[in-house]
């Protein structure tokens, strides 16, 4: 805005300075007016003008306007640059371009294919550690469980008697300190008695089952079958 008023204002002093300059010069010819002469005089013939090429009027640059100094910041010392580290040379393995198709009744001289070479980091990797086979001991160990439970098993004398038969599977956790975290019934007999002896049976068998040493410290989740057969007794 200050700039603006500035305009305004040199403007307006100019206008006023040339109508000053204009009446000046109004009043000097009303009071000395110039005499006036006339004369004939022959003109000369016109010479011949070729025409000249077209130039460009170049008007003249405006000035820039000063600014205030530019304040130029001290340049940074530069950081020591780190020392570079070894990198592994990489290995490259020649690509082989493949030749053009040529049309036939033409020949035409076959040059060697440029060798094209691609760089190809070599990538270190660490021999992975030997995977536990967790599966195969879960299975080793539900083997073990069930010849245990085997040997505490027992016939309810009120199925035998009912002639209740069937077979029962029980999904057990083992927690990571050894002991039992959960026991249940995931397929049952239809007989609420010889799903309870079975729970009870492995319930017992459990804690004299050794646990093996890849499965110490880690909990894990396994499922063992009970069979109740009249046969067997």
């Amino acid at each position: 805005m200050l700039r603006t008023a500035l305009v305004f204002s040199v403007l307006a002093h100019l206008a006023v300075l040339l109508g000053l300059l204009e009446l000046i010069e109004a009043k000097h010819q009303a009071w000395f007016p110039a005499p006036l002469s006339a004369r004939l005089v022959e003109l000369p013939p016109a010479p011949k003008v070729e025409p000249q090429p077209e130039t460009r009027k170049v008007e003249p640059a405006l000035a820039p306007m000063k600014s205030a100094p530019r304040v130029v910041p001290a340049p940074a010392k530069p950081a020591p640059a780190p020392a570079p580290a070894a990198v592994e040379s990489p290995r490259t393995e020649p690509v082989i371009a493949a030749p053009a198709p040529t049309q036939p009744g033409t020949s035409r001289a076959i040059d060697a294919a440029p060798v094209i070479t691609v760089p190809r980091l070599a990538v270190t990797a660490s021999a992975p550690a030997p995977a536990l086979d967790e599966a195969g001991t879960v299975a080793q160990y539900r083997i073990s469980l069930m010849q245990v439970a085997s040997t505490l098993k027992t016939y309810p004398r009120i199925a035998q008697e009912n002639n209740w038969q069937g077979r029962v599977e029980l999904r057990l956790t083992v927690g990571a300190g050894g002991a039992i975290a959960s026991l249940a019934v995931k397929s049952g007999t239809g007989y609420v008695l010889l799903d309870q002896h079975a729970l009870d049976m492995l319930r017992s068998a459990q804690p004299k089952t050794p646990l093996p040493a890849g499965l110490r410290g880690r909990e894990f989740t396994l499922d063992v079958p009970v069979v109740f057969d009249l046969k067997d007794g």
